[in-house]
């Protein structure tokens, strides 16, 4: 007995592919090897470029070898990585500038009752933790290069004499010489806690920040406690650009 046959006559046990009498589904071959090849290189650039164009048509020029046409694109392809790699490196470069650990220290002083307090103000007393910088002699050591924000507190008592009242934030070289400052200057007889603030630009490590009192009459004591006075510095920036003057 003659067995099943297609609509073409042809027995099925006898079609390409066919197992037992049951015919599967044939996926279409490329002609010949340079077909093959180019199905290759059109697959390869559609995983190179759909990283960055989805969805492209990949078609390749009529005459151009398929090995030349990939080269071509894995050319551009490494361009494109190239130009993204370089706005990275140049985004991690400007986010570097920002002080990444938070760097900062607070402390403040005892209060003196002595007869002249025209002089260094000594902040011994650590409020918190600090990091990037030192407690050291009264006064903050910074560990890096960079703009630091320092602020300051001082707190004169009650005077009947005069009320002037000038002090200044010293900033020192590592070698101790003077760098920059910041000063206060008012006039007030009453118990005033007096405040200023500023930005300090240094080129390195080292470099150290105290408060001065110039100008209190003789005999004005000054007032201590974290209630009243403050020693504070923040690593803001790693830039050293413009350091002022």
């Amino acid at each position: 007995m003659a067995g099943p046959v297609s609509e073409n006559g042809t027995p099925w046990n006898q079609l390409p592919g066919a197992t037992g009498g049951v015919r599967r589904a044939l996926t279409p071959r490329p002609k010949n090897p340079i077909d093959l090849f180019t199905e290759l290189a059109k697959g390869l650039a559609h995983a190179i470029m759909g990283i960055f164009i989805p969805d492209q048509i990949i078609t390749i020029p009529g005459g151009m070898n398929p090995l030349t046409y990939l080269s071509h694109l894995m050319g551009i392809r490494w361009a494109q990585v190239d130009t993204i790699q370089e706005g990275v490196d140049d985004l991690k470069g400007r986010f570097d500038l920002f002080s990444p650990y938070e760097d900062r220290g607070s402390a403040y002083a005892d209060g003196s009752g002595s007869i002249v307090n025209v002089g260094k103000v000594s902040f011994n007393n650590k409020i918190g933790e600090s990091k990037g910088c030192d407690l050291v002699n009264g006064g903050w050591v910074f560990d890096d290069m960079g703009s630091w924000r320092v602020l300051a507190r001082v707190a004169p008592s009650f005077t009947i004499g005069g009320g002037a009242i000038g002090w200044e934030i010293r900033c020192f070289r590592p070698d101790g010489s003077f760098y920059r400052a910041k000063r206060f200057e008012g006039n007030d007889s009453g118990a005033v806690t007096t405040e200023t603030s500023g930005t300090f630009t240094v080129p390195g490590p080292g470099y150290r920040v105290e408060v001065w009192i110039t100008d209190l009459i003789l005999g004005r004591a000054t007032r201590g406690g974290s209630t009243l006075t403050e020693l504070s510095v923040d690593h803001i920036s790693r830039s050293i650009v413009n350091p002022g003057g």
